[in-house]
């Protein structure tokens, strides 16, 4: 009797060691299972949190390149305008020296030309097109021009016969004689022409 009931309390004492390290086994696993949860948990988290950063970072980058293409386009319509408006101007004063220029170069080939009125002959004259080379007016296209207005409009120009009839000139007075700084009236009545006709008809009334 003795021996079966120290088998039976060695029996029992085994079964309860098997069931304790079958509990602990299970709470390890418990444990374990538990640490694994909170590790995806987490794990799935900073990935999420990646994913968003890298979301707002390609949002950032695509804000940027607008912004840079914007930059850009502006930039360009106003190195555009700049250019532009630097043509322009440049167009301008290259037009206005030209009419100087040109001006002047007429003025001097009318006195050549013997003209009786270098203004009135100038504004009979075409001065259109005439261009500029090395900075001075095309001195040959001028003469043409001139040439062609003395077909045209020949009573401009002086002949010989006007040289050979120009009035002498009036002594000079001394002081308190009187008189003053006279102008002929032919050459003021042909300053104050300003058409071909005035200008005809100032000559039959001088038979010119």
């Amino acid at each position: 009797m003795t021996g079966e009931s120290e088998t039976g309390t060695t029996e029992e004492g085994t079964t309860e060691e098997s069931a304790g390290s079958t509990g602990k086994e299970e709470q390890s696993k418990s444990n374990g299972s538990e640490e694994l949860t909170k590790s995806v948990a987490l794990l799935a988290a900073e990935v999420a949190s990646q994913k968003d950063l890298i979301t707002k970072l390609r949002e950032h980058e695509k804000t940027s390149l607008k912004e840079a293409d914007e930059e850009r386009t502006l930039r360009k319509g106003v190195e555009g305008e700049f250019d532009t408006f630097k043509t322009e101007q440049k167009a301008l004063l290259e037009e206005k020296f030209r009419v100087v220029a040109v001006d002047a170069a007429v003025d001097v080939a009318l006195q050549k030309a013997n003209v009786h009125n270098v203004e009135t002959a100038k504004r009979l004259l075409d001065r259109t097109d005439i261009d500029l080379k090395d900075g001075k007016a095309n001195s040959k296209i001028i003469t043409e021009r001139i040439n062609k207005l003395q077909e045209t409009d020949p009573y401009l120009f002086k002949t010989k016969e006007d040289e050979s009839t120009k009035p002498t000139p009036p002594k000079a007075r001394r002081p308190g004689e009187g008189g003053g700084n006279e102008i002929s009236g032919f050459q003021r009545d042909l300053a104050a022409c300003k058409t071909t006709k005035e200008i005809q008809k100032l000559l039959r009334k001088h038979n010119l």
